[in-house]
């Protein structure tokens, strides 16, 4: 890891290599980061929807990115006109 990557770049590099990495692994990969700093990391990413959280089945937390949805275009004039002629 370079050593001018913020705790978010980090974690986001280790989880991207490692989808579905335990919260353990993550610390493990991040060793100038504490635990506690990795933890209030992971925290603040998973209440903004940058980070994916899941409680692991033998204790602990497993990490995963968000999928990235495409985005839908809009409905154009013709396809709105066609759906308010139909009722």
């Amino acid at each position: 890891m370079g050593k001018h990557k913020t705790v978010e770049g980090q974690i986001v590099e280790v989880v991207r290599s490692a989808p579905g990495c335990h919260l353990e692994d993550v610390v493990m990969s991040c060793p100038r980061v504490s635990w506690n700093e990795v933890f209030a990391e992971v925290d603040r990413l998973s209440r903004t929807g940058k980070l994916l959280v899941t409680s692991a089945d033998q204790g602990g937390y497993v990490l995963d990115l968000p999928k990235r949805r495409k985005r839908r275009e809009p409905a154009s004039n013709s396809t709105k006109e066609r759906t308010a002629a139909a009722r």
